[in-house]
């Protein structure tokens, strides 16, 4: 009864009756939130809508196949009632003992997404998996607008998620069933952390690691990234004016984070590991990446004319050039880890890291040339045609039609017509304005940053004052924006070699950014006018 009686000073309420009245509103307002996050997810799925369904790749038959696999060993689906066919190729073995190729490529693959793709698709079809792959990167973009530009209207940030859904890559990869799009997801969670952590309430810093730590465990790439990121992210905020201890405790922020997601990807192995009777390895990627680089093919040949034992050296007269070639080839003369026996296979993927560090202190000039030179095109490497496959190749071609992709895919049948599930936009288009878009976008956070408006913020940001800056906050974002494309480029172009697909992935952080400055521009603008200062 006291409690009811007491009153709010201020309003002259009773407590219980103000405090309904606030949740009310919060419950409103978080309604309202939720619903700009749900129609800006929406507006990515445009390339699903045009096209007739999410696009299949051909390693979401593995990632799906993994899945289900793990999900029999923990007692969630029982064995011989799930989706993947007796038949399929991409199946990893069904007893101990009994390994095959498929328990080395899927050793390569995040058990973690793979359950997200394969529990999500069991539930409501490929459908579901985009659209909450979307409402993934739609909530990160608005966990980073909120406290990037707090006086902004929140109508600024459906513009922003507009502009990321017609003229980025964005929606390609939320569409497509892949982790790729969390790749960008990972990199806003960091950007906010880094530089917005102390605008960050309690429930939402937990959100925001929560959302993180699952990006990262998406893809291997994605910890690597986040590390490097981090520990440059940190060097950066300590010598711009946030402070040593601050910037050492937002760094540690996202490394704990990259920590506890590789941690949580190794657990989630175990179960199948147990199931399998073997550790489920991984397919030799460095010495695939070496070897084509170039120095370690020489490397090689002097190895095995001396008498080093290395499994690559039955292999050592075949050409080696191209890392793909090496992995996945199944032509006589060209391939190496596909085509041989377990036993190869097995030993190929111990000595993996071993002969990558051998070729490298071998030839550690060449190695790091030919390093920089796929880091360097990968940078540049971001359009999206590799992500446009004719998914009829899926129901028609002899070993794809083996896998899940068919049951999976909505509307198979329709695809065994040719052209009827080939993309109706033409992939070209969407990569030359993918691409405009990132110079684009580069040229203008470039303009912002060397205004009049923002030399006073330069000045604050170098002489190491406070953060409470906007603008020194939005210098400071821009920057770490551009080397998580540095940090991705160098990460992927170095261990896997250029692929336009990996840096692709990135490309909507850069007009992402823009778009925030536009938004904290405007608010600026009107600030101004209203206070005739800001």
């Amino acid at each position: 009864m006291s409690a009811v009686l007491a009153r709010d000073g201020r309003k002259g309420r009773p407590v219980s009756a103000a405090f309904a009245l606030d949740l009310s509103r919060n419950l409103v307002l978080g309604l309202q939130r939720a619903g700009l996050i749900a129609f800006a997810a929406a507006l990515l799925l445009w390339p699903a809508v045009v096209n007739g369904r999410p696009a299949l790749f051909p390693d979401t038959a593995l990632y799906f196949s993994e899945a289900e696999y793990l999900m029999e060993a923990l007692g969630v689906v029982a064995p011989g009632h799930g989706v993947v066919p007796a038949t399929d190729p991409t199946r990893l073995p069904e007893t101990p003992g009994a390994p095959n190729v498929s328990a080395g490529i899927d050793g390569g693959r995040s058990p973690v997404w793979a359950s997200f793709l394969y529990l999500l698709q069991r539930a409501g079809g490929v459908w579901l998996v985009a659209y909450v792959q979307a409402c993934a990167a739609a909530f990160a973009v608005y966990g980073l607008y909120r406290v990037a530009a707090p006086r902004a209207p929140l109508a600024g940030y459906l513009t922003v998620m507009g502009g990321l859904a017609v003229a980025s890559s964005l929606p390609v990869f939320a569409t497509l069933m892949m982790p790729d799009v969390f790749a960008g997801v990972a990199a806003v969670c960091a950007l906010t952390a880094l530089v917005y952590w102390d605008r960050l309430g309690l429930v939402k810093r937990i959100a925001l690691l929560a959302l993180l730590v699952f990006s990262i465990m998406a893809h291997g790439s994605n910890a690597f990234v986040a590390a490097i990121f981090a520990v440059l992210g940190g060097a950066l905020l300590a010598f711009s004016g946030v402070g040593v201890a601050q910037a050492l405790k937002r760094s540690a922020l996202v490394l704990l984070a990259a920590f506890i997601a590789v941690g949580g990807m190794r657990l989630a192995y175990q179960p199948m590991q147990a199931r399998a009777g073997e550790v489920i390895g991984s397919p030799p990627f460095l010495s695939a990446r070496v070897l084509a680089d170039g120095p370690a093919r020489a490397y090689l040949r002097r190895a095995c004319d001396r008498g080093q034992v290395f499994a690559l050296c039955r292999f050592a007269r075949q050409p080696l050039a191209n890392s793909d070639e090496i992995l996945w080839s199944r032509m006589p003369g060209r391939a190496v880890f596909t085509l041989s026996d377990v036993a190869t296979t097995r030993q190929l993927e111990r000595e993996d890291l071993r002969f990558a560090l051998s070729a490298l202190l071998a030839d550690p000039l060449g190695q790091a040339a030919a390093s920089l030179r796929n880091a360097a095109e990968q940078l540049v490497l971001a359009d999206v045609s590799d992500s446009f496959d004719d998914q009829r190749t899926f129901v028609t071609d002899g070993y794809w039609r083996r896998t899940s992709l068919p049951k999976i895919m909505p509307d198979a049948a329709a695809c065994t017509v040719r052209g009827r599930c080939a993309p109706r936009v033409p992939s070209i288009a969407v990569s030359v304005l993918v691409d405009a878009v990132l110079a684009v976008s580069i040229l203008f956070v470039g303009w912002r940053l060397a205004g009049s408006d923002m030399r006073a913020s330069w000045r604050s940001v170098w002489e190491r004052r406070s953060e409470d800056d906007d603008r020194a906050r939005m210098i400071r974002l821009a920057l770490l924006a551009l080397g998580l494309l540095l940090a991705n480029a160098a990460v992927c172009g170095v261990l896997s070699g250029p692929f336009p697909r990996y840096q692709a992935r990135m490309a909507w952080i850069a007009p992402m950014v823009a778009g925030l400055m536009v938004a904290r521009l405007g608010t600026a603008v009107s600030c101004h006018r209203r206070n005739r200062k800001y």
